[in-house]
């Protein structure tokens, strides 16, 4: 493993795997993989066992998703939302 891209994995203060990146200076002779990165993992399987049947804190959704891009625009009061909705769909613009 490559010792400057390697993260320990813990759940609940425990650790439970480990995940890193192939070293490039490793031998691979043969393997088909020369020269990419490959992603290398390993999880306690017991662990993961055991904290499904924890009951404790429920995983919740966020309220609010992340935007990748907002758009803010500025009409006139008497311009109907319908208009301005067939505009950016004239306009291919996904709302």
């Amino acid at each position: 493993m490559h010792p400057g891209r390697t993260a320990d994995v813990f759940a609940g203060g425990t650790r439970i795997g480990q995940e890193s990146a192939n070293s490039t200076r490793a031998p691979r002779k043969n393997s088909g993989i020369d020269g990419i990165r490959v992603a290398i993992g390993e999880i306690d399987a017991e662990s993961l066992i055991q904290l499904s049947q924890h009951h404790g804190t429920p995983i919740t959704s966020p309220k609010f998703l992340p935007v990748e891009q907002d758009l803010a625009v500025v009409v006139a009061n008497e311009r109907p939302a319908a208009e301005v909705g067939r505009r950016f769909a004239e306009a291919q613009v996904r709302c």
